[in-house]
């Protein structure tokens, strides 16, 4: 296939490959033109339905739920095909899909799957990094759009494919698992028409569990902990790491006290951290910043209060220019956080200081914000994409502290040099942000912070 690109036996007999021939791509994380990102993917998608990744069981299991390849390998020719120079590729690839689909008089499911696998390349990858997986409703959303267990096989081969592709900051072990983590729950909706146990099951699940692995602690002081701790907790966290945390919290917090746990993370490559401190406005902007200056990355970030005040944020981080973190590391991000705290030690100035000694955001990628109040029935939820820099999340955490929004879940993707950090917020009172006056306040007030 790249020599008929190459000799243009291709764009002969397929017109609309003609504008992406040779067509460079606008971002740094893909690593070839349109046209050889496309082969590429062809050439992927090919070996995975042959079986050729025995790393991930998902996809000889994708592989073997697919019927029909040719609809697949169309789709991974032609999934990128709108990428024809400016604005929102996907509606244009579908228009350049359907007619060359259509020319070759393929059965209608064939054509229907190629069709429906252009125009949703994207949605288990921007999903799975972007969105709160917690969310049923938003599983439910995916299910929907996809429609049937052949298509999400498909889908997710291509996905893999296609990432691959791109380039090796696209499939990363994080970003694997994400994915991996939602087709598992889009499955089993498609499979079963169900999320999983009921919210009451899963509760009283965790507090049998959490008894089992504290069998020194008093009944009563184990209900104390699932009373205190908010419902978004007990349902996001397994027994075992409840069962960890449960000592972060007594005695009780001191106002300048900080308490953390830390251990390797539930995706390769990762560490999860924990953090417990009296409860105030601008603390995850804080830790942002101690995390910062010591190295380390935050790729997710959920944040609980307790009924009395006490702030338990649950973290994934990375060493972010090594992947060992020894204890001086976690000393250091202590350290630093409790100065913070007390007082002792300016976060902005520190991390503006260690900046300089760090080249600047590449000035070819652009900062976009967007705020949508449409993707979660409780949050606001603020999209921010800018070039990576060093202190990135704390001046945006520390912006949306200062117009007095409340960070519930933080998402950050990393794309080469390009960062996509996602934060589902409220306003101090528990309300969506949906005034339009502070809407376009919060807009330009990241997107100046995001852009400095």
């Amino acid at each position: 296939m790249e020599t008929l690109d190459r000799i243009g036996v291709l764009a002969r007999f397929l017109p609309e490959w003609e504008p992406v021939r040779c067509r460079p791509q606008r971002d740094p994380y893909h690593l070839n033109s349109v046209d050889v990102h496309l082969l590429h993917t062809l050439a992927g998608m090919s070996r995975l339905l042959d079986g050729g990744d025995e790393s991930d069981p998902l996809v000889a299991e994708a592989a073997a739920a697919t019927e029909d390849r040719d609809a697949l390998l169309l789709g991974a020719l032609l999934h990128d095909i709108g990428k024809t120079g400016g604005g929102n590729h996907v509606p244009v690839g579908v228009e350049q899909a359907t007619a060359a689909l259509e020319r070759m008089r393929l059965r209608a499911r064939t054509r229907d799957l190629a069709l429906f696998l252009v125009a949703e390349h994207l949605l288990l990858s921007d999903t799975a990094t972007r969105r709160d997986l917690e969310d049923d409703d938003l599983v439910l959303d995916v299910a929907a759009r996809v429609g049937d267990p052949e298509r999400l096989a498909g889908l997710y081969l291509l996905t893999v494919a296609d990432a691959k592709a791109t380039g090796p900051l696209a499939w990363t072990p994080w970003r694997a698992t994400l994915v991996r983590e939602l087709v598992a729950k889009v499955q089993r909706v498609l499979e079963r028409g169900e999320l999983g146990p009921r919210a009451a099951e899963r509760l009283e699940a965790l507090g049998e569990g959490l008894r089992d692995l504290l069998p020194n602690e008093g009944p009563a002081e184990v209900d104390r902990f699932l009373e205190r701790m908010p419902r978004g907790y007990l349902l996001a966290t397994p027994a075992e790491q409840a069962a960890q945390d449960f000592p972060l919290l007594r005695p009780p917090v001191g106002a300048h006290e900080v308490r953390t746990l830390s251990g390797p993370g539930a995706r390769p490559g990762t560490y999860a951290l924990t953090v417990v401190a009296s409860d105030r406005p601008g603390l995850l902007s804080w830790i942002a910043g101690s995390l910062s200056l010591a190295g380390l990355s935050i790729l997710t970030a959920q944040v609980f209060t307790t009924d009395d005040g006490v702030a338990m944020d649950v973290f994934e981080v990375e060493g972010a220019f090594e992947a060992q973190i020894g204890e001086d590391r976690w000393r250091e991000f202590r350290t630093t956080l409790r100065k913070a705290i007390e007082g002792r030690l300016s976060l902005e100035h520190r991390v503006a200081q260690k900046r300089t000694h760090y080249p600047g955001p590449n000035a070819a990628v652009a900062v976009e914000i967007g705020v949508h109040n449409d993707a979660s029935d409780f949050f606001t939820v603020v999209e921010v994409g800018a070039p990576d820099r060093i202190g990135l999340l704390f001046d945006v955490t520390r912006t949306l502290a200062e117009l007095h929004l409340d960070v519930h879940l933080a998402k950050v993707a990393t794309y080469g040099h390009r960062v996509v950090d996602v934060f589902y917020v409220r306003d101090d009172l528990g309300r969506k942000v949906e005034d339009p006056e502070r809407i376009a306040e919060l807009e330009r007030a990241v997107a100046a912070r995001a852009g400095s």
